[in-house]
């Protein structure tokens, strides 16, 4: 096939999906320091009275559960972005979240769940906020993106041994030109990273394919932040904040606990690598009644730690700070891949109208 062809299969292609890429771009430069985002503009939410985390998990449900007496989902512990506690409520099919003070143990607020900043984008992200129709297209976006990458490739490879030339504005570029050097400067240098984060995307937009292909379990996770539970009648002998210390594990660092419930007496820990680059998470059930500790569900081998640790390469939190702060460039220059070459397009056509 002629470089022609490949040219045309690029420009028409970033033309007809213009707009769904420019999305995706900038909800995913955002995504990626979200929460960050999120502390700086509602403070009041995130905004401790102290440094000391002086009240447990027990005491933090006990007072959510004062105010509202709704069944908990999940409980989210106090980190370095959200140095609170954050309590999950089911309402139907609604969720609720309260933020606690972990050193005075008030509520600062609540909020619908639905309603906040980052879930907002991160439905935009993952599904166009269009559901699991939406994920779909989103996935084959991403396989358009990977065959623009290879047309676009083709189409730019320059002849002659001329390539650190053409990976460069030309001096003296104007217009047209100057917007196509742009386009290629911007494509060209990340195109390793891009890749990356197109094929890692992929993958997360069909997880049912990809875990249907692994022989991964569809529910790798018994009981962790997903559905809402009554109180027992009666105090279960373990506590909560007992469930946390029987679940430590070396070189891990809680995040969240899903609660022991009246139908489900099960405290289910989720816990994250201290130090590293895996972001893999692992998941500790804890008896509430016997306190006997075992691996929350059927871990499928390998495989799911590949697909855990997906969610790091393609937002970055692989290689930490670092990584994010690649990622949120690349996004920005992703949505400056389209408008440079949908401008370039325009100039093109005014340039050859008669």
């Amino acid at each position: 096939m002629t470089r022609r062809f490949w040219r045309l299969l690029h420009r028409w292609a970033g033309l007809a999906f213009a707009l769904p890429f420019l999305v995706l771009g900038v909800t995913g430069a955002i995504l990626v320091f979200g929460r960050d985002i999120e502390a700086v503009f509602t403070p009041a939410l995130f905004t401790a009275s102290g440094p000391e985390r002086r009240v447990d998990v027990d005491a933090v449900i006990a007072t959510v559960r004062a105010v509202d007496p709704s069944p908990i989902v999940g409980v989210q512990l106090p980190d370095a972005v959200w140095p609170v506690w954050m309590v999950t409520q089911g309402h139907g099919h609604d969720r609720l979240q309260s933020f606690v003070d972990p050193q005075s143990g008030t509520i600062l607020g609540r909020r619908d769940a639905e309603a906040s900043l980052s879930r907002f984008l991160r439905r935009l992200h993952a599904n166009l906020a269009w559901g699991d129709d939406g994920r779909q297209l989103v996935g084959w976006l991403g396989i358009v993106l990977a065959v623009m990458i290879g047309s676009g490739l083709v189409a730019w490879w320059p002849r002659g041994g001329q390539l650190w030339r053409a990976m460069s504005v030309q001096s003296g570029a104007k217009g047209a030109r100057l917007l196509r050097d742009l386009h290629t400067i911007v494509a060209i240098w990340p195109l390793l990273i891009l890749l990356l984060v197109t094929l890692t995307g992929i993958v997360l937009a069909f997880p049912r394919t990809v875990r249907t292909l692994l022989d991964v379990p569809a529910n790798t996770a018994s009981h962790a932040m997903g559905a809402a539970v009554a109180p027992p009648e009666t105090p279960f002998a373990i506590s909560g904040a007992e469930a946390l210390r029987l679940a430590t594990t070396p070189g891990l660092v809680p995040v969240s606990l899903a609660i022991a419930g009246r139908d489900h007496p099960v405290w289910t820990v989720t816990l994250r690598p201290a130090q590293g680059v895996s972001t893999a998470r692992r998941q500790i059930a804890v008896d509430a009644r016997s306190g006997q500790v075992s691996l929350a569900a059927p871990t499928g081998g390998p495989a799911v730690t590949i697909l855990g640790e997906l969610h790091g390469l393609h937002g970055g939190a692989f290689l930490g700070l670092v990584g994010r702060a690649i990622v949120c460039l690349l996004g920005l220059s992703f949505a400056a891949l389209v408008v440079t070459g949908f401008l370039a397009w325009v100039r093109r056509r005014r340039s050859v109208r008669p």
